[in-house]
Protein backbone atom coordinates (compact mmCIF):
# COMPACT_ATOMS: atom_id res chain seq x y z
CA UNK A 1 0.00 0.00 0.00
CA UNK A 2 1.25 3.33 -0.93
CA UNK A 3 1.72 6.27 1.97
CA UNK A 4 -1.50 8.06 0.24
CA UNK A 5 -3.17 4.75 0.76
CA UNK A 6 -2.52 4.01 4.34
CA UNK A 7 -3.64 8.38 4.92
CA UNK A 8 -7.22 7.55 3.19
CA UNK A 9 -8.14 4.49 4.87
CA UNK A 10 -6.89 6.36 8.50
CA UNK A 11 -9.47 8.90 7.50
CA UNK A 12 -12.21 8.73 9.38
CA UNK A 13 -14.88 9.84 6.57
CA UNK A 14 -13.56 6.66 4.49
CA UNK A 15 -16.75 4.23 4.93
CA UNK A 16 -14.61 0.96 5.10
CA UNK A 17 -12.58 3.06 8.06
CA UNK A 18 -15.81 3.89 9.53
CA UNK A 19 -17.19 0.56 9.45
CA UNK A 20 -14.18 -1.20 11.36
CA UNK A 21 -14.51 1.82 14.06
CA UNK A 22 -18.51 0.74 14.59
CA UNK A 23 -17.44 -2.67 14.82
CA UNK A 24 -15.01 -2.03 17.36
CA UNK A 25 -17.94 -0.64 20.01
CA UNK A 26 -19.16 -3.45 21.65
CA UNK A 27 -22.54 -2.36 22.78
CA UNK A 28 -23.35 -2.03 18.92
CA UNK A 29 -23.27 -6.14 18.85
CA UNK A 30 -26.47 -7.76 20.19
CA UNK A 31 -24.00 -10.02 21.96
CA UNK A 32 -21.78 -10.87 25.36
CA UNK A 33 -19.56 -8.36 26.56
CA UNK A 34 -16.37 -9.69 25.61
CA UNK A 35 -17.67 -10.28 21.94
CA UNK A 36 -14.93 -10.63 19.39
CA UNK A 37 -14.17 -6.94 17.56
CA UNK A 38 -11.84 -6.59 14.28
CA UNK A 39 -8.85 -4.36 14.33
CA UNK A 40 -8.91 -0.88 13.78
CA UNK A 41 -8.14 1.05 10.28
CA UNK A 42 -4.36 1.35 11.33
CA UNK A 43 -4.02 -2.33 12.27
CA UNK A 44 -5.55 -3.18 9.22
CA UNK A 45 -3.21 -0.89 7.12
CA UNK A 46 -0.52 -2.04 8.86
CA UNK A 47 -1.04 -5.62 8.78
CA UNK A 48 -1.49 -5.12 4.48
CA UNK A 49 1.74 -3.64 4.07
CA UNK A 50 3.78 -5.97 6.31
CA UNK A 51 1.96 -8.82 3.96
CA UNK A 52 2.93 -7.35 1.25
CA UNK A 53 7.12 -6.34 2.50
CA UNK A 54 6.75 -10.31 3.04
CA UNK A 55 5.99 -11.09 -0.58
CA UNK A 56 2.19 -11.97 0.42
CA UNK A 57 -0.49 -11.00 -2.09
CA UNK A 58 -3.50 -10.60 0.36
CA UNK A 59 -7.13 -9.13 -0.32
CA UNK A 60 -9.95 -8.33 2.40
CA UNK A 61 -12.60 -10.73 1.77
CA UNK A 62 -15.57 -11.34 3.91
CA UNK A 63 -17.71 -9.22 5.60
CA UNK A 64 -15.37 -6.17 5.23
CA UNK A 65 -15.52 -7.23 1.39
CA UNK A 66 -19.29 -6.60 1.10
CA UNK A 67 -19.67 -3.66 3.12
CA UNK A 68 -17.02 -2.20 0.59
CA UNK A 69 -18.80 -2.99 -2.30
CA UNK A 70 -21.98 -1.85 -0.97
CA UNK A 71 -20.41 1.81 -0.47
CA UNK A 72 -22.57 4.78 -1.72
CA UNK A 73 -25.99 2.35 -1.19
CA UNK A 74 -28.51 2.85 0.74
CA UNK A 75 -28.09 -1.24 2.19
CA UNK A 76 -24.66 -0.16 3.55
CA UNK A 77 -26.16 2.13 6.58
CA UNK A 78 -27.69 -1.02 8.27
CA UNK A 79 -25.21 -3.89 6.67
CA UNK A 80 -24.57 -5.79 9.81
CA UNK A 81 -21.50 -5.74 12.16
CA UNK A 82 -18.64 -8.28 11.85
CA UNK A 83 -16.20 -9.36 15.33
CA UNK A 84 -13.45 -10.04 12.74
CA UNK A 85 -11.16 -9.32 9.53
CA UNK A 86 -11.11 -12.00 6.83
CA UNK A 87 -8.28 -11.77 5.11
CA UNK A 88 -7.20 -14.12 2.02
CA UNK A 89 -3.58 -15.05 1.65
CA UNK A 90 -1.71 -16.48 -1.09
CA UNK A 91 -0.27 -19.14 0.16
CA UNK A 92 -0.31 -22.13 1.54
CA UNK A 93 -1.72 -22.72 5.65
CA UNK A 94 1.98 -23.76 6.51
CA UNK A 95 3.83 -20.66 4.94
CA UNK A 96 1.73 -18.51 6.99
CA UNK A 97 2.29 -20.74 9.86
CA UNK A 98 5.61 -19.86 9.59
CA UNK A 99 5.65 -16.08 8.95
CA UNK A 100 6.45 -14.31 12.23
CA UNK A 101 3.62 -12.72 13.42
CA UNK A 102 4.04 -8.72 13.14
CA UNK A 103 5.36 -6.48 16.00
CA UNK A 104 2.71 -5.76 18.97
CA UNK A 105 0.72 -8.25 17.21
CA UNK A 106 -0.13 -11.88 18.74
CA UNK A 107 -1.18 -15.27 18.05
CA UNK A 108 -4.09 -16.53 19.00
CA UNK A 109 -3.65 -19.99 20.41
CA UNK A 110 -7.13 -20.85 21.01
CA UNK A 111 -7.57 -20.78 16.86
CA UNK A 112 -8.22 -24.10 15.52
CA UNK A 113 -8.01 -25.38 11.48
CA UNK A 114 -7.00 -21.63 10.74
CA UNK A 115 -4.32 -19.00 11.40
CA UNK A 116 -5.49 -16.27 13.51
CA UNK A 117 -3.51 -12.88 15.12
CA UNK A 118 -4.91 -10.41 16.92
CA UNK A 119 -3.49 -7.08 16.80
CA UNK A 120 -2.70 -4.82 19.33
CA UNK A 121 -6.10 -3.30 20.60
CA UNK A 122 -7.30 -6.74 20.50
CA UNK A 123 -8.80 -7.20 17.15
CA UNK A 124 -8.91 -10.27 15.46
CA UNK A 125 -7.80 -11.14 11.90
CA UNK A 126 -8.56 -14.38 10.24
CA UNK A 127 -6.42 -16.02 7.49
CA UNK A 128 -7.64 -17.75 4.57
CA UNK A 129 -5.35 -19.45 2.85
CA UNK A 130 -4.86 -20.99 -0.93
CA UNK A 131 -6.57 -24.65 -0.94
CA UNK A 132 -7.64 -24.38 2.50
CA UNK A 133 -10.77 -26.17 3.45
CA UNK A 134 -13.17 -25.38 6.33
CA UNK A 135 -15.72 -27.51 8.03
CA UNK A 136 -18.29 -24.57 7.03
CA UNK A 137 -17.77 -24.50 3.39
CA UNK A 138 -18.41 -27.28 0.29
CA UNK A 139 -14.85 -27.57 -1.33
CA UNK A 140 -11.23 -25.75 -1.11
CA UNK A 141 -10.31 -22.73 -1.27
CA UNK A 142 -9.56 -20.93 -4.19
CA UNK A 143 -5.90 -20.81 -5.25
CA UNK A 144 -5.80 -16.83 -6.12
CA UNK A 145 -8.51 -14.24 -5.46
CA UNK A 146 -8.83 -11.28 -7.84
CA UNK A 147 -8.27 -7.41 -6.29
CA UNK A 148 -11.16 -5.01 -6.83
CA UNK A 149 -9.87 -2.16 -9.21
CA UNK A 150 -12.03 0.55 -7.31
CA UNK A 151 -11.13 0.72 -4.34
CA UNK A 152 -10.54 4.73 -2.84
CA UNK A 153 -8.13 3.94 -0.23
CA UNK A 154 -5.57 1.59 -2.98
CA UNK A 155 -6.84 -1.57 0.01
CA UNK A 156 -6.73 -4.65 -1.60
CA UNK A 157 -10.07 -5.88 -1.46
CA UNK A 158 -11.87 -9.27 -3.46
CA UNK A 159 -13.15 -8.63 -6.20
CA UNK A 160 -17.37 -9.09 -6.43
CA UNK A 161 -16.82 -12.58 -8.58
CA UNK A 162 -14.19 -14.23 -6.18
CA UNK A 163 -16.56 -12.82 -3.13
CA UNK A 164 -19.54 -14.59 -4.53
CA UNK A 165 -17.83 -17.57 -5.27
CA UNK A 166 -16.72 -17.77 -1.73
CA UNK A 167 -19.52 -17.49 0.15
CA UNK A 168 -21.35 -19.30 -2.26
CA UNK A 169 -19.75 -22.57 -0.56
CA UNK A 170 -20.37 -21.44 2.66
CA UNK A 171 -23.25 -23.47 5.28
CA UNK A 172 -23.78 -20.52 7.35
CA UNK A 173 -26.87 -18.54 6.48
CA UNK A 174 -25.37 -14.86 6.85
CA UNK A 175 -23.42 -15.42 4.01
CA UNK A 176 -26.00 -15.69 1.90
CA UNK A 177 -27.64 -13.21 3.46
CA UNK A 178 -24.39 -10.79 2.60
CA UNK A 179 -24.82 -11.81 -0.71
CA UNK A 180 -28.26 -11.32 -1.11
CA UNK A 181 -27.59 -7.52 0.45
CA UNK A 182 -24.74 -7.12 -1.88
CA UNK A 183 -27.03 -8.33 -4.99
CA UNK A 184 -29.84 -5.86 -4.04
CA UNK A 185 -27.05 -3.70 -4.08
CA UNK A 186 -26.00 -3.99 -7.51
CA UNK A 187 -29.52 -4.77 -9.20
CA UNK A 188 -28.87 -8.74 -9.14
CA UNK A 189 -26.50 -11.58 -8.35
CA UNK A 190 -23.40 -12.34 -10.88
CA UNK A 191 -24.83 -15.03 -13.71
CA UNK A 192 -23.11 -18.45 -13.46
CA UNK A 193 -21.20 -17.57 -16.87
CA UNK A 194 -19.87 -14.35 -14.99
CA UNK A 195 -18.99 -16.55 -12.36
CA UNK A 196 -16.96 -19.68 -13.69
CA UNK A 197 -17.14 -23.25 -12.82
CA UNK A 198 -19.84 -23.72 -9.41
CA UNK A 199 -20.09 -26.75 -7.82
CA UNK A 200 -23.40 -27.89 -6.97
CA UNK A 201 -23.50 -26.08 -3.43
CA UNK A 202 -22.70 -22.94 -4.99
CA UNK A 203 -24.99 -23.76 -7.69
CA UNK A 204 -27.93 -24.50 -5.57
CA UNK A 205 -27.21 -21.51 -3.02
CA UNK A 206 -27.42 -19.06 -5.78
CA UNK A 207 -30.21 -20.67 -7.09
CA UNK A 208 -31.37 -19.92 -3.30
CA UNK A 209 -30.22 -15.81 -3.60
CA UNK A 210 -32.21 -15.54 -6.83
CA UNK A 211 -35.30 -16.68 -5.32
CA UNK A 212 -35.02 -14.33 -2.48
CA UNK A 213 -34.14 -11.63 -5.35
CA UNK A 214 -37.14 -12.65 -7.26
CA UNK A 215 -39.58 -12.64 -4.63
CA UNK A 216 -38.83 -9.39 -3.06
CA UNK A 217 -39.36 -7.43 -6.33
CA UNK A 218 -42.27 -9.20 -6.53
Amino acid sequence: MTSHAVTRLLDSSDPLARYLAQCRVRNSLVEAADTQVPPTAGETANLLAYLKAHGLDAAIVGSVAVLHHLRGTPEAGAFRPTVDLDVFVRATFQRLRQLPVLDGWRADPESLGVVSWISPTGGRVDFVTSGQEFSNSVGAMPRAVGVAANSPTGMPVAQVRDLFRLKLGSYRAKDLTDLLTLSRAQGRAPTPAELGTLNPTQRENLGIINQWLAAGRA
